[in-house]
């Protein structure tokens, strides 16, 4: 069976290098897409059921008649065949038999749970985005220390409207050429009041900018990410829960807003956290929790848009949850934000402390932080950017050091759908000596 799925067909509903989008986060598979929805087939399986019992009514009358050869055949059944008794027989067939009249159809168990539900007539809409890489390392005893290719994302997103209120989404991320595969998220979505909406299910957790709104290639400039991404706020980070969020507008200003409950980042019982080179990194992927204790959270940011050029983003996250099966450890992060767009400048930032203890749950423990300045060249659809990040991590749980990198960026936007990016990343340690320069070009797209 040949089976044709959705369409989607693109529509640029904004400059191709714009700024990031204001909050809450706008999902690339409903925003500027127009959906082709799919249609039942039931009409043409009826038609095709009825031609199939007609010829199947006439092969054993054919039978039948051929057995009782020396018997004739009544002049009622011959004028029955010349003068169009073929729809009579296919009407026959299709009357339902002695006492089923009035009873729904029961449902066919060989059908396919997809065929099944196209009966629900869904606009089904499907999109994603991937980016494939090639990095060199540079060493101080040799010139090259590395040199790789990596099809590093490649991301299906599908969602569908239930309704008026209600979209469903999810997304199956296929990293490095498939070696990862994984569900990054999956939720429902229902619009209580225009300025407020419940998300139940699997969904990015809204700790600062990054985590859930950026850190995808098509809204990301650059080609690799601050260093405390990695284990401060161990993007990228899903979790099971519960959230209410939305948006309120004042004039040019807007408040949008977040408050979740999810199972928390944590660990088993025969887990050791500091076996770990990036311990809290190693606490995602829980989606049934190893505790009773359930982490909360939330997200508050102030947007002004002081003009059709002029964008300010302000705004402060949370998290507090247990991360051992007693309950006994507990994590906390605090986040705080800004993004600045005048024109083609852009101007991101962000900072995140962690704490982390057993007694003392408030204990300082890890930090990082990013400034990124950037500036686009609409007429020509190139973006160039400098990031400084720096990262206060503790491997192992142990003692700490501080990272520094700073990264130079060139992005050319060859059309809606993808752009080329090359960057050039000078890490410097505790004392500023220059560790091992890396050089990172990336094809992403989008579509």
């Amino acid at each position: 069976m040949v089976r044709c799925g959705p369409m989607l067909i693109p529509e640029v509903t904004e400059s191709r290098l714009s700024a990031p989008p204001a909050l809450p986060r706008q999902h690339p598979s409903r925003d500027g897409l127009r959906v082709v929805s799919s249609r039942t087939r039931g009409v043409a399986i009826s038609r095709a059921g009825s031609l199939a019992a007609a010829l199947m009514i006439s092969w054993v009358s054919a039978g039948e008649v051929g057995a009782q050869e020396a018997e004739a055949p009544a002049e009622s059944e011959v004028n029955l065949l010349e003068e169009g008794g073929e729809d009579l027989l296919m009407q026959e067939a299709a009357a339902p038999a002695d006492g089923q009249q009035g009873k729904e159809e029961e449902p066919s168990y060989l059908e396919s749970l997809g065929d099944a539900l196209m009966g629900l007539d869904l606009a089904f809409n499907w999109s994603g985005y991937g980016d494939t890489l090639f990095s060199m390392t540079f060493g101080k005893t040799k010139a090259i220390e590395k040199a790789f290719f990596d099809a590093y994302h490649f991301n299906l997103i599908g969602g569908a409207a239930l309704g008026d209120r209600v979209y469903a989404e999810a997304e199956v991320e296929y990293e490095h050429g498939g070696d990862e595969i994984k569900l990054e998220y999956a939720f429902v979505d229902i619009r209580i009041f225009d300025w407020i909406s419940a998300r139940a299910g699997l969904f990015l957790v809204p700790v600062g900018l990054y985590n859930d709104n950026l850190h995808a290639s098509f809204r990301w400039n650059q080609a690799s990410r601050p260093r405390f991404f990695r284990d401060v706020v161990p993007s990228v980070w899903s979790d099971v829960g519960a959230q209410l969020f939305g948006n309120v507008s004042l004039g040019p200003v807007q408040l949008t807003y977040a408050l979740y409950v999810v199972n928390g980042l944590g660990y088993e019982a025969d887990f050791d956290p500091t076996s770990k080179e990036e311990p809290v990194r190693s606490m995602r992927g829980h989606t049934e929790d190893t505790n009773i204790d359930k982490a909360f959270g939330g997200r508050l940011n102030f947007g002004l848009n002081a003009g059709p050029a002029v964008r300010l983003h302000l705004g402060a996250s949370g998290y507090s949850g247990a991360t051992s099966p007693t309950d006994s450890h507990r994590l906390s992060i605090i986040d705080v934000h800004v993004s600045l767009t005048i024109g083609g400048f852009l101007l991101l930032g962000e900072f995140a402390q962690s704490f982390y203890g057993e007694q003392d749950p408030l204990t300082p423990f890890e930090q990082g932080a990013y400034v990124m300045a950037g500036y686009t060249f609409k007429s020509l659809d190139i973006n160039t950017s400098v990031r400084w990040d720096f990262a206060y991590l503790r491997p192992y749980m142990g003692t700490g050091s501080f990272s520094h990198t700073i990264v130079a960026s060139g992005k050319w936007q060859a059309s809606t759908f993808w752009s080329l990016r090359t960057e050039l990343a000078l890490p410097f340690g505790d004392s500023f000596e220059l560790g091992s320069p890396n050089w990172t070009t990336m094809l992403a797209f989008m579509f």
